[in-house]
């Protein structure tokens, strides 16, 4: 998967693509592999650094894939304050929104 942003931190689109299982053979990681290098090749010039970007989702084959707020008003549901799930990973943001994240 390659998701796109513009500079404000919108979501702009994603390229996804199944390419098999990793357990199915070394194939599957190879061909997603190469598949990933094609799209960063077909980008503008890249530059490594921070970023920030808002909540987006993109549903393909049945799977959910984004960065979605979470956030509940219940204190006794959620993550007691503001919370961003990265799917499908399972990856939870919280303030300071440095980076780093809970599974």
């Amino acid at each position: 998967m390659l998701h796109l942003f513009d500079e404000s931190g919108h979501h702009t689109g994603s390229n996804l693509r199944f390419t098999g299982f990793r357990g199915d053979s070394p194939a599957a990681v190879e061909a997603a592999e190469q598949v990933l290098s094609d799209w960063l090749a077909g980008l503008e010039a890249v530059t490594n650094c921070n970023i920030a970007i808002r909540p987006f989702r993109v549903d393909f084959d049945n799977v959910v894939f984004g960065l979605i707020d979470e956030t509940t008003d219940d204190p006794d549901e959620g993550h007691g304050g503001p919370w961003a799930e990265l799917y499908p990973q399972g990856l939870g943001f919280h303030e300071p929104w440095n980076g780093e994240y809970d599974t």
